[in-house]
């Protein structure tokens, strides 16, 4: 706006959701699911406004000692104004992993149990854009997750969950570069209670 100030960057997003799952075996599970989505950004940022449609398959089964969960996403993220060299439609893969283990006593005679769970999670996004800014660029994501939930009992439970988060961005635009590839660690830790 002129003043030389950083613009505070803000959204809203609708979000609409479908879900199936089907279970063809005792042990399998194969999930869909659907989503449309509309992004509004505030008067600063709205070259970014859009819709997006996403569409993901997967499968879990459960093993003896084990539950293992894969799944594939195809996202299409479409700009309502396509602003010459701003314009950030995107088409992306989306590929997650996840392993969870059983229910099991935390201590031989205590009645609190735990039960770990890892995910991994990989997304391939590809601009569809020209200008230096979206033109040719790849972003690559990664993200780790690691997590614990302790039960006390039926009604109380304790989350605890870290995650790694990656971008790694291909360009030609060194600043583009520089500025989008980052990468976090997130620490949480959930209390739930039910009443």
């Amino acid at each position: 706006d002129g003043t030389g100030e950083l613009e505070k960057y803000s959204y809203s997003r609708d979000s609409y959701r479908g879900d199936l799952a089907v279970k063809p075996l005792p042990k399998t599970t194969v999930k869909t699911n659907l989503r449309y989505e509309l992004y509004r950004y505030n008067k600063y940022f709205t070259e970014a406004d859009g819709k997006a449609i996403t569409g993901e398959a997967g499968v879990s089964y459960k093993f003896p000692f084990f539950t293992v969960e894969g799944s594939y996403g195809y996202r299409d993220f479409s700009c309502d104004k396509r602003i010459a060299n701003k314009d950030c439609s995107y088409q992306s893969n989306i590929y997650k992993g996840a392993l969870t283990l059983p229910k099991m006593p935390l201590s031989e005679k205590g009645k609190t149990l735990i039960q770990p769970s890892f995910a991994l999670n990989y997304e391939q996004r590809f601009y569809q854009g020209s200008g230096s800014w979206y033109g040719g660029r790849a972003d690559y994501t990664y993200s780790l997750m690691a997590g614990m939930e302790l039960f006390f009992s039926p009604k109380m439970n304790l989350s605890l969950d870290y995650s790694h988060y990656f971008r790694n961005v291909e360009t030609d635009n060194e600043t583009v570069q520089r500025l989008k590839e980052y990468s976090e660690n997130r620490l949480s830790a959930v209390l739930s209670y039910k009443f």
